[in-house]
């Protein structure tokens, strides 16, 4: 998820993972599954780290 150009105040990005954290933590049902999300997040990494633009975007992340 991002932040809006045209909103005031919008700032970057949160990680999916992380929202749906926040939104559980909160008390809030996301119908997310963790395991799932969990997998993905790990599939996404894994496919960025072997990208050939790797080298220009730099490191992934965590």
């Amino acid at each position: 998820m991002s932040g809006s150009s045209f909103a005031f105040g919008s700032h970057g990005n949160i990680a999916t993972e992380e929202f749906v954290a926040h939104l559980q933590a909160t008390g809030h049902d996301t119908g997310v599954d963790q395991d799932c999300l969990t997998e993905a997040v790990r599939l996404a990494r894994e496919a960025v780290t072997h990208s050939p633009a790797t080298g220009f975007l730099g490191p992934a992340g965590r």
